[in-house]
């Protein structure tokens, strides 16, 4: 039996080897060539005998010949076409392939890095999370030419609900939400690691919500060390993830991470900018410019905006009877009983001590008398519990302006409307006041 190495081996059995690098231990005395990676061995027949074999090795990446030569006699073979057929060609056409193929690898690299960074750029020159998020799912989904890209970001049940998508895939419904637990999603939220499905028809965990996907790739979106959201990316193709897929999404998903975090502590910090401390709503500096906006907003599209303001009535007594502590608890209530009873549209705010404001887009003096009239009758039918058995019952003055029937300005608005609610005190307290006569 012929032991299985070296040329003599290849001749005996007539064979066509081509042995990588890995292979090499078949040929032990070429083992020692430096960059040798690709070794082509061929027995040579002559009138049905084997008259011998030939022996190239190559080093793949200068694409050099690194040695040949011929074994055996080869009765007047022709030893160029011989060597040509055996080994020139078949070498030619690998290297071309490799090359190829390395070619087309290094382009999709080169892309996807450009779009990395403009994914970068993108990201980190938004400021509302909102944009953020779509330049993320934007860039997946056209950039990095999958099908459909989207972002989902966990609410305080632990929920994912769908902030973003994008993708020529149809997209995601509007409010899409995913249980904590639930689907794919879930799986990588419990194990904070990536999750590729080549084939979603035959994954049980697969949500079915794109229409016409087949695989699909999830990445953790870790903020603070904390698994706060997911990208999303599906496509039309089986098996469309590859591990390099995996690490480009992952180096995206990190960006995004980093850009999401930022966004999130400037929006924080303007929220405490503009909001009350004691009683979450809007404060006092927030007014004057939201005021303002309000005003050019109808000025422009020729629509009313009126102003409530609201002073608690002797809301000196709750102090001194109960305490400030009681007191503060009082204005947190009220300002709760405003907030959960103006409309939707409608922009409260804690004006300053115990006085409150209320802007009402789109609204003439008789919706503001409703809305007015409602929130007065709320306050006055709550009651508030003190120390020692006592309970406080207070009530409200309320003054109505409107813009711009009542004043031709901001600052006139504020003027007439304050001057109202005095006038509401004027007249026995929990009353609602214009400073003139509704027509």
């Amino acid at each position: 039996m012929v032991k299985p190495a070296g040329l003599g081996w290849v001749v005996a059995l007539g064979l066509l080897f081509v042995a990588y690098a890995v292979l090499l231990l078949y040929f032990p005395y070429y083992s020692l060539v430096r960059g040798l990676s690709l070794v082509i061995v061929a027995a040579l027949a002559w009138k049905g005998q084997v008259a011998g074999g030939i022996l190239a090795g190559f080093a793949m990446a200068t694409l050099f010949l690194v040695d040949a030569f011929v074994s055996f006699s080869f009765h007047g073979t022709n030893l160029q076409e011989v060597f040509a057929s055996y080994v020139i060609l078949p070498a030619i056409g690998y290297l071309i392939g490799r090359l190829r193929y390395r070619e087309i690898q290094l382009q999709l690299m080169l892309r996807r890095l450009q779009s990395a960074y403009a994914a970068t750029v993108a990201m980190h020159s938004q400021t509302k999370l909102e944009d953020i998020l779509q330049s993320i799912t934007r860039i997946a989904a056209e950039d990095f030419d999958y099908g459909n890209a989207s972002i989902f970001m966990k609410d305080h049940q632990g929920n994912f609900n769908l902030l973003s998508s994008a993708g020529h895939l149809a997209d995601l419904p509007s409010g899409y939400v995913i249980k904590s637990g639930e689907g794919i999603l879930g799986w990588v939220a419990e194990h904070r690691k990536p999750a590729i499905v080549s084939d979603v028809s035959k994954e049980p965990r697969y949500i079915p919500a794109v229409k016409g996907a087949k695989s699909q790739i999830t990445i953790p979106l870790i903020i603070a060390e904390e698994v706060e959201g997911m990208l999303n990316i599906e496509s039309e193709k089986l098996a469309a993830f590859s591990l390099e897929d995996q690490k480009a999404l992952l180096a995206l998903a990190e960006q995004a991470a980093v850009a999401i975090e930022k966004a999130k502590v400037l929006a924080n910090t303007q929220y405490l900018a503009i909001t009350d401390d004691l009683t979450g709503l809007y404060n006092h500096r927030f007014f004057k410019q939201k005021i303002r906006e309000e005003i050019t907003r109808a000025r422009r599209f020729g629509s009313e905006l009126t102003l409530l303001m609201l002073d608690m009535d002797d809301f000196k007594k709750i102090n001194d009877t109960c305490g400030h502590p009681a007191g503060d608890r009082v204005l947190k209530e009220v300002a709760a009983i405003i907030r959960n009873t103006v409309r939707e549209t409608d922009i409260p705010f804690r004006y300053g001590g115990e006085e409150f404001s209320v802007l009402l887009p789109q609204t003439g003096s008789q919706g503001a008398m409703e809305v007015a009239e409602r929130l007065r009758q709320a306050i006055e039918a709550f009651s508030f519990p003190c120390s020692a058995g006592i309970v406080i019952q207070t009530t409200v003055s309320i003054g109505i302006a409107t813009f711009p029937n009542d004043a031709a300005n901001w600052s006139e608005l504020v003027t007439i409307a304050d001057s109202a609610m005095y006038r509401a005190k004027l007249e026995g307290k929990n009353t609602t006041c214009r400073e003139t006569p509704l027509t």
